[in-house]
């Protein structure tokens, strides 16, 4: 298992790089580049697609174990809260108590949970 701290990475995702995301997968949902949109569906601001604040979690990943995430990594993810367009994201984790990997999430700018998990690597120096 590597040693270390788990990377701490921050995005700003930007309402461009949302709609640049939006474009690549389809996704034609709104709430992620329509401010009215995104208020009408009770939130005050468009929505990051969630997939891209998992992507983040897996890049720390990718970071702390080295290439051998690529092939043999395993995250399990809960999306907990939306991250809004212009909200900071800030991945962290931790060594699971008792159990092989680390407990990882990304945190909105207030320090809220917005996705969480549990990541391993068995392959990883």
């Amino acid at each position: 298992m590597p040693q270390g701290e788990f990377p701490v990475l921050r995005r700003r995702f930007s309402q461009a790089m949302v709609t640049a995301y939006g474009e690549v997968n389809e996704d034609r949902n709104m709430i992620h580049y329509d401010a009215a949109a995104a208020r009408a569906a009770g939130f005050p601001a468009p929505l990051v697609h969630g997939a891209m604040a998992a992507a983040l979690v897996s890049e720390a990943c990718r970071a702390h174990f080295g290439p051998a995430w690529l092939s043999a990594g395993h995250l399990k993810l809960s999306f907990i809260k939306p991250l809004l367009v212009g909200q900071l994201a800030t991945t962290g984790g931790r060594p699971r108590a008792g159990a092989p990997g680390y407990e990882v999430w990304c945190r909105n700018e207030a320090g809220e949970d917005v996705v969480v998990g549990e990541a391993e690597c068995p392959e990883a120096k």
